[in-house]
């Protein structure tokens, strides 16, 4: 990575709409003790050789388990990124979504989250601790509105 240049990560905001009433819950994960107990959507670094939406589908289906493939869970464009200082050095984050069909249940890493909840987009805000991530899940829900 070149001095200065900052490193690439995706948020991903993981949804699903009840069939009978097309309520939106979101998947959110709490990061374990060590990481700050608090809650966030999928996240992660963009490998090298790597394009944005082949990172946001591996850290998808890393930090869920969840059973995804790029032609019926290609990850959408969230039309939302920023960049912020982390704990490597400065990094631009962009977002995405992805609709899965009913609310599975995830597999997770113990060594990055705790626990899950789908929670309504304003369950989850009440839950989110930056900013980053709020503005993320409200880009989500405007994107999620312009469809309809």
């Amino acid at each position: 990575m070149e001095k200065n240049k900052p490193y690439k990560k995706v948020q991903v905001w993981i949804y699903s709409r009840s069939p009978d009433r097309g309520l939106i819950e979101v998947l959110f994960l709490q990061t374990n003790k060590a990481r700050g107990e608090f809650w966030q959507p999928v996240t992660g670094k963009v490998e090298k050789g790597e394009s944005l939406v082949e990172a946001a589908l591996r850290e998808a289906i890393e930090e869920t388990g969840f059973k995804l493939n790029a032609e019926s869970h290609h990850p959408r464009d969230l039309g939302y990124d920023f960049e912020f200082e982390g704990k490597w050095g400065r990094a631009h984050e962009h977002g995405f979504f992805i609709e899965v069909p009913k609310k599975w249940e995830p597999v997770l890493d113990p060594k990055e989250h705790q626990s899950y909840e789908w929670l309504t987009v304003s369950e989850g805000m009440k839950r989110l601790t930056f900013d980053t991530n709020q503005k993320g899940l409200k880009s989500l829900l405007k994107k999620l509105l312009l469809s309809k």
